[in-house]
């Protein structure tokens, strides 16, 4: 049994046809189903999955405050006083979740180095402020319960950078909307679902969808990640790779002197721009289509703030 078939167990099909990659779906169901990770004992004690990690750990306050922290014994004081929320990235180190990223590549038909699992640990009463994501989540709630609450995002569809409001900074201009300068929205849609999800259900999020968290009690949830290139992505990166087999192409624009008013830069840009005509006619979309699947490189977008 795969673990999307696990994850949904007989609404598997109907969720593949009628709900991914673009409509929630939450199901609850017991924990048992999950027949590798039920048994796992770093998913039932946050103490002992630190102690297997190799990497810091971002602890999330209320407010928007995030930091990175490396002593384990920080991240758990925080915890344990409610302070904040232990965000753990790269949990592939446990053998049994990269198992499960592979089948869930595998399964989606998505190259494997574009999943990856996460975990978030919080105490009671703690809370995740509404946002929404630049990639796509399957969630399973490990222990505890939390309610989730989630609305489609209409202002800003398949955004290629996430957005906070008690953050608005952080990757956008003061909030705005990067292709028309609007001003986003500061608080989740009314027209917005509500679900309680206990161990064992599966929330599924799409991309760009609003959503937020708060915990009733001592909780603890898993979430794999679906974050490859955009189209965009695709086409632009076997663009440049063309245009940086050209060495004029790899300089950087220094080498001319402030009397020429740049008419160097200025002849050197214009092959460029001629190399990207050409360029859209030699390919193929079927050829870019192959290099996607076939590709074993990272998404190489940088999420950075600004």
């Amino acid at each position: 049994m795969n673990i999307i078939q696990q994850m949904f167990g007989v609404h598997n099909e109907y969720f593949l046809e009628k709900h991914w990659p673009t409509l929630p779906y939450v199901l609850q169901g017991d924990m048992n189903r999950f027949t590798e990770l039920s048994s796992l004992e770093e998913l039932h004690d946050i103490e002992k999955l630190l102690s297997v990690l190799n990497d810091s750990v971002d602890l999330l306050f209320p407010g928007g405050k995030r930091i990175s922290v490396s002593d384990k014994f920080e991240a758990l004081s925080a915890h344990t006083n409610g302070e904040a929320m232990i965000y753990i990235k790269n949990m592939e180190v446990i053998p049994a979740i990269s198992s499960a990223c592979d089948d869930l590549a595998h399964t989606l038909a998505v190259p494997r180095q574009y999943v990856s699992c996460e975990a978030f640990a919080a105490n009671r009463d703690v809370e995740v402020a509404t946002h929404f994501d630049h990639e796509t989540n399957f969630m399973i709630q490990i222990k505890g319960e939390k309610t989730w609450r989630f609305a489609e995002n209409t202002s800003l569809p398949d955004p290629i950078y996430p957005y906070f409001p008690n953050n608005p900074n952080r990757f956008y201009q003061n909030g705005r909307h990067p292709y028309t300068g609007a001003q986003l929205p500061r608080e989740m849609p009314t027209k917005n679902e509500e679900h309680l999800v206990r161990p064992g259900t599966t929330t599924f999020m799409p991309r760009g969808y609003w959503h937020s968290t708060t915990s009733h009690e001592e909780s603890f949830s898993i979430g794999f990640v679906i974050n490859p290139p955009t189209i965009a992505d695709i086409i632009s990166y076997a663009v440049l790779e063309q245009l940086h087999s050209v060495e004029a192409l790899r300089a950087h624009p220094l080498a001319t002197h402030p009397t020429n008013n740049d008419d160097i830069l200025l002849n050197i840009i214009q092959k460029g721009l001629n190399k990207m005509r050409n360029l859209s006619i030699e390919f193929s979309a079927e050829d870019l289509l192959h290099r996607y699947k076939s590709s074993k490189k990272g998404n190489t977008r940088n999420l950075s703030p600004i």
